[in-house]
């Protein structure tokens, strides 16, 4: 984890340098926010009208019975996300996309620790309510693999709705 900061200080960097261009345009830069099975924080920043970058970062911390029921499991993970969009229509009030994506995360619990990676590729719709906000959900097929595990998963899967937050 602490080798990936530095990586992640330079996106962030990268992001807020770019963030008053991107916000003198309409609707180029929101905040987008996830809580339904897991909580994701995010920007979403159209850098034209038919490329949109999506970093975000989610988290998660559950405390649960073990199937004996004698006992607590604890686990926590983090990941940092990575989405480009295409949209296949702009300055529409239902805008269809689709594009692909990556995360690298690390897991903890009382099992043992885990570094993930994930790439993934998404078909989504992005609805505007009203100004300044949308709505968004998507379908992605998802191949994932833990380290030093070993585990390895394809998925196809629903991601839970979204909403868009524009700043200006």
């Amino acid at each position: 984890m602490r080798r990936s900061l530095p990586l992640l200080g330079c996106v962030v960097l990268l992001a807020v340098s770019g963030m008053p261009i991107a916000a003198q345009q309409r609707h180029t830069l929101g905040l987008n926010l996830r809580v339904i099975g897991s909580t994701e924080v995010g920007i979403t920043w159209s850098l034209s009208p038919s490329l949109v970058l999506r970093p975000s970062i989610e988290a998660n911390w559950d405390k649960f019975r073990s199937r004996t029921g004698s006992n607590f499991i604890t686990t926590t993970s983090v990941a940092l996300n990575l989405d480009l969009l295409l949209p296949l229509r702009t300055e529409q009030r239902v805008t269809p996309y689709w594009g692909i994506g990556a995360s690298l995360g690390r897991f903890w619990s009382d099992a043992g620790d885990a570094t993930t990676w994930a790439a993934r590729t998404i078909a989504g719709v992005r609805f505007a309510v009203v100004d300044r906000v949308d709505l968004f959900g998507e379908l992605h097929i998802e191949y994932t693999h833990d380290s030093p595990l070993g585990n390895q998963r394809l998925a196809i899967g629903t991601s839970p709705i979204g909403i868009i937050v524009y700043l200006k």
